[in-house]
């Protein structure tokens, strides 16, 4: 996923939603997209080539990984929690 930009992942998870509710299908979509929805719309991490992802850049490097990604992640131990 790091070598794509996220927002490219977020079409393609759209487009497979139309078509399966286009189909009569019920979308029931993957825990990982709340993730990929807080890096794009909470915390502006859309792609590597802006030097904000998954990790973080110095001089167009990729150091390490970002600070802030167990943030992300958070809402998936949230949604695991619910379902019990």
């Amino acid at each position: 996923m790091d070598e794509l930009t996220l927002t490219l992942s977020r079409k393609v998870s759209n487009e497979a939603r139309r078509a399966v509710e286009e189909a009569g299908g019920i979308w029931t979509g993957h825990r990982a997209d709340a993730v990929l929805d807080r890096m794009l719309d909470e915390f502006h991490r859309p792609r590597r080539s802006g030097g904000a992802d998954f990790y973080e850049y110095e001089d167009g490097r990729r150091t390490r990984l970002w600070t802030g990604l167990p943030e992300t992640s958070r809402v998936l131990v949230r949604k695991s929690r619910s379902r019990e």
